[in-house]
């Protein structure tokens, strides 16, 4: 769709299909699916898909385990792409009960663990830095409290950006300049509240200083960052048609500095998750 949401295009049908992140070369999309189903445990797919190709044919990457998450429940288990475009990270519970974050080439073939040194720590929502091969950000879980952390891949060195200061953190996403990371997760200090929504954060890398970027009653996952980082495509509940918790989330665009109102990009009767932003020319337009 364009940035306006006008023009919004299908070029995929028929599963809960969710983490959908372009490709380095803007050639292809990598995603998660799974059947839609009444079944709570069901496998997951990684895929690629070539908007511009004829017939949008899905190259099925791999079959992962079942997810036992709820019914189509997003998993925190990516994908994301390498700065080259020639791997992509996942998490994934293979051979343990618990998430780790695993690499393996576009291709195809046999994957291996990227951060070996996590054992037992469950670790997941990887995040490739755009701009750089060697840094990558990733939520762990240490002793029942989760928190954000970059991973320098050539030294080893580790980074906490968080602490504790809020739960669930989910979809961490590099600025375009890869000085900050926007995520969402539930504040602390509404943990204990009915209705308690998720929120966006953006966390400066240099300072760790921590900014809220939503604060209204609805629900607020999936930040993108805009190329030019003065604003974030959000999918938030605000405004929803239907009260409850099962209300539709939406595509928003939310400004960082409030300097100008959220806009409205979307009013589908299902929800819209998982946006990325395309930062080349028209893409897909074939798909029609």
């Amino acid at each position: 769709m364009d940035p306006n949401g006008s023009q919004s295009i299908t070029i995929g049908r028929g599963s809960f299909t969710y983490g959908s992140t372009w490709s380095p070369d803007g050639r292809s999309i990598a995603f998660r699916r799974r059947p839609v189903t009444d079944l709570a445990s069901v496998p997951t797919e990684l895929g690629l898909l070539a908007p511009d190709e004829p017939g949008n044919e899905v190259v099925l990457l791999i079959d992962s385990e079942p997810v036992h998450d709820g019914i189509n429940r997003r998993a925190p288990d990516g994908p994301t792409w390498s700065p080259d475009g020639r791997e992509l990270a996942f998490a994934s519970r293979r051979e343990a009960d618990y998430y780790r974050i695993w690499v393996m080439a576009r291709s195809g073939g046999q994957a291996r663990l990227l951060l070996p040194e996590l054992e037992d720590v469950p670790h997941f929502h990887p995040r490739w830095s755009p701009g750089d091969s060697t840094r990558l950000a990733y939520i762990a879980e240490i002793d029942g409290v989760q928190d954000l952390w970059i991973v320098d891949l050539g030294s080893g060195e580790q980074q906490r950006l968080t602490f504790g200061q809020m739960d669930k953190l989910e979809s961490p996403r590099w600025s375009p300049d890869g000085e900050r990371l926007a995520f969402s997760a539930l504040p602390r200090d509404s943990l204990d509240e009915l209705g308690s929504q998720f929120d966006i954060y953006v966390v400066d890398l240099a300072s760790a200083e921590l900014q809220r970027i939503t604060r209204d009653t609805g629900t607020n996952v999936d930040p993108a960052w805009a190329p030019d980082g003065s604003s974030l495509l959000v999918s938030s509940t605000r405004d929803a048609e239907v009260a409850g918790p099962f209300r539709t989330l939406n595509l928003w665009r939310v400004w960082l500095d409030a300097s100008r109102a959220p806009q409205r990009l979307t009013r589908a009767s299902s929800s819209s998750t998982g946006a990325d932003w395309y930062r080349f020319s028209d893409c897909g337009r074939s798909a029609r």
